[in-house]
């Protein structure tokens, strides 16, 4: 065998033992890698934006009557707005009402003029709290309260008076003039007495005359040189009155014209004159404003149904005269006034008490 031959052998050999070794090895193996699933994706197309509502600001009304003097307007609106303002509500000041105006914004109401569909409206819009001020034909209701159902009370105005009097005076001489066929000024002129011995108690000055307060009076009808002669006698000697309080309109009509050429002090339950302002010590008048701060708390809680008498104060001031010490002396005393705790000598129901 030549080296060609034997070559070939090994070639041969060494080709059969490899094939023998890969089919030992057996079949090819396949990955066990496991396989991902992926979830598919969701795209969300966001809505087109929606404008949200804003909710209706809460309101109070305020209705004012026109005829009201000026400053009684603005001090009840003064003291309603802060009220108001304090419990985050709109205030809208009116002269009439009408069921329009009570939308559901609407949470209080407060009328100081007659309104003819009070009642119904009243009725109408039971989640709606109003204030009557001076209603003496309504009654009281859920949703209802008033104040000075009765009317004022000419005995508070006049012992108002009457404190003022006292206090701004020199030796208290101070005196009242009075319709004698008129129970309301009837009734002011002697609280005006009660009210300025409240104060100065027997009144008695160091130099005569010695005898304070003093009332004048002459029936409603009386001419006005006869309620001149009344003034001429209470500032005569013997009497020298430096301090006058009108009892009443119908004495206002017949003198607030003649004392202001007189050199007096005047108190009165109207805004003074022009002529007679420089004299004027400051005008004593029915107001709610006090009672409606006393029972603002059960109102903003849904309470209401009260019936309270109307409490007065002081207007149109001068500061001169009345300052503001005199002032705060008087502040104090109408809280106990306004408290029950001062007898002012009248009894709205029997008259003057003994």
């Amino acid at each position: 065998m030549n080296v060609r031959q034997i070559l070939f052998v090994i070639f041969i050999l060494l080709l059969t033992g490899l094939l023998t070794a890969c089919q030992a090895a057996g079949p090819e193996s396949t990955s066990n890698t496991p396989t991902v699933e992926t979830e598919p994706v969701v795209t969300f197309t966001p809505a087109a934006p929606t404008e949200t509502p804003t909710p209706p600001i809460p309101k109070a009304i305020l209705v004012l009557a026109e005829e009201n003097p000026p400053s009684w307007s603005v001090s009840l609106q003064d003291t309603f707005e802060r009220l108001a303002g304090e419990a985050g509500w709109q205030i809208e000041v009116v002269s009439t009402l009408t069921s329009a105006d009570l939308l559901p914004s609407v949470k209080m109401v407060l009328v100081t003029t007659p309104v003819a569909a009070l009642p119904d409206m009243v009725t109408s819009t039971p989640d709606t709290i109003f204030i009557a001020v001076g209603f003496p034909v309504l009654e009281p209701a859920g949703n209802l309260s008033l104040i000075g159902s009765e009317g004022d009370r000419p005995d508070y105005q006049g012992f108002l008076a009457g404190f003022i009097a006292a206090v701004v005076t020199e030796d208290w001489r101070v005196a009242a003039i009075t319709a004698s066929d008129i129970p309301a000024s009837q009734a002011g002129g002697q609280a005006f007495l009660n009210g300025a011995e409240y104060y100065c108690g027997l009144c008695n000055p160091p130099f005569p005359p010695y005898e304070y307060p003093l009332l004048g009076e002459l029936p409603a009808s009386s001419s006005p040189a006869e309620w001149q002669a009344i003034v001429e006698n209470l500032t005569s000697t013997d009497r020298a009155v430096q301090t006058f309080y009108l009892a009443g309109a119908t004495v206002e009509e017949v003198l607030m014209s003649y004392l202001a050429g007189e050199n007096l002090w005047v108190i009165g339950s109207r805004p003074p004159d022009a002529a007679l302002r420089e004299r004027w010590i400051a005008t004593v008048r029915a107001h709610p404003a006090v009672v409606l701060e006393q029972i603002w708390p059960e109102l903003l809680a849904g309470t209401a149904g009260h019936d309270l008498d109307m409490p007065v104060g002081y207007f149109d001031v001068n500061a001169e005269i009345f300052t503001p010490g005199r002032q705060r002396l008087v502040d104090q005393m109408l809280v106990e006034l306004h408290a029950g705790l001062i007898d002012t000598g009248f009894s709205p129901d029997s008259g003057v008490l003994p």
